[in-house]
């Protein structure tokens, strides 16, 4: 083989290795996993102060990869976010934090807590099933401590079991404006929107 020959070979493989390269990345970065909806069960019905409303839940243990179209497994244990506002008569706002009104607990995890200004963010991990179903389960008690219409925001992918989400109670609550709830003023700044698929109104007598 002459050295002309065998250097435009040297660069055939070298671009062919370059192209396969890209190509990996791309495959790589088309890459996708998408976690399943949690499932949410609780009985929406009146409560009293000091009485705790009992949600349960649970999500596969599964993720989908979408690239290879198939199911792979969990590599967290699936942390469940939910957050709690209370309803207020107002003309600037109808929506105030809840988490000075109400406890929280979680009957099989511990869960934590952060705030961002306009939520105070509960945070609990999933417990795998006891009776070997490949689901992650979740048992969340909210005790409200006061009379009063609550907002409890799941996370807008979640799947609601036979939940009356109660909608209706935010129509007494009206406020000014384009958006159905604005939150009270927070270091200066006033988050506005309509209700979303997560959000649950619960009536507290």
């Amino acid at each position: 083989m002459t050295s002309k020959r065998y250097v435009r070979l040297l660069q055939v493989l070298f671009i062919f290795h370059v192209l396969c390269c890209f190509k990996c990345g791309d495959d790589y970065t088309d890459a996708e996993i998408k976690q399943p909806a949690i499932t949410i069960k609780m009985n929406n019905t009146v409560y009293h102060p000091q009485e705790t409303i009992w949600i349960d839940a649970w999500v596969s243990t599964s993720n989908f990869d979408t690239t290879e179209r198939d199911s792979i497994a969990a590599t967290d244990d699936h942390p469940f976010y939910f957050s709690i506002h209370q309803l207020k008569t107002g003309q600037t706002y109808n929506v105030n934090y809840g988490f000075n009104h109400a406890d929280v607990v979680s009957s099989l995890t511990p869960f934590s807590d952060a705030y961002s200004c306009f939520y105070y963010i509960n945070t609990v991990k999933g417990v795998k099933d006891a009776n070997g179903k490949n689901l992650f389960r979740y048992r969340i008690g909210i005790t409200p401590k006061e009379t009063g219409v609550f907002l409890i925001n799941f996370p807008e992918h979640v799947k609601f079991e036979n939940v009356d989400r109660k909608q209706n109670l935010l129509s007494v609550f009206t406020v000014a404006g384009n958006n159905t709830m604005v939150w009270e003023n927070c270091n200066g700044n006033v988050m506005k929107r309509n209700v979303e698929n997560g959000d649950v109104f619960v009536e507290v007598q």
